[in-house]
């Protein structure tokens, strides 16, 4: 369980370093929530007045809510939600008419990201 829950860390670091890597002018606040499943990032880009919360595969979709939080918390007007490619499906019947934006990303040799969609 250990490596799981190491890899399932290093991938949200590495989908992080992503999003950060998007903004290289601008500033970024970085927290986490802790859930019982795992920990889900929440990354604001001033600059962007948004706020990416990235949720990792071991978190249901429907445990974001306090990561959600979190991220109105820290004041962005846009919060999209960041999850694994796959993921999409289960991300639109779980947060269908909250009105964030979700994107999905996936590893290619690199961290990628699709085009964002309205939950």
């Amino acid at each position: 369980m250990a490596l799981a829950v190491n890899q399932q860390s290093d991938m949200t670091a590495m989908v992080a370093q992503a999003v950060i890597d998007n903004y290289p002018s601008g500033t970024v606040r970085f927290s986490d929530e802790v859930t019982p499943d795992g920990t889900v990032s929440v990354l604001v880009i001033d600059d962007a007045d948004r706020a990416e919360v990235i949720v990792p595969a071991a978190v249901p979709l429907t445990a974001v809510g306090p990561a959600l939080a979190q991220a109105q918390a820290m004041l962005p007007s846009d919060i999209w939600i960041l999850v694994a490619a796959e993921r999409m499906g289960a991300a639109h019947r779980a947060l269908r008419g909250t009105g964030f934006r979700l994107q999905p990303w996936w590893q290619d040799g690199h961290i990628q990201f699709g085009r964002p969609e309205r939950s």
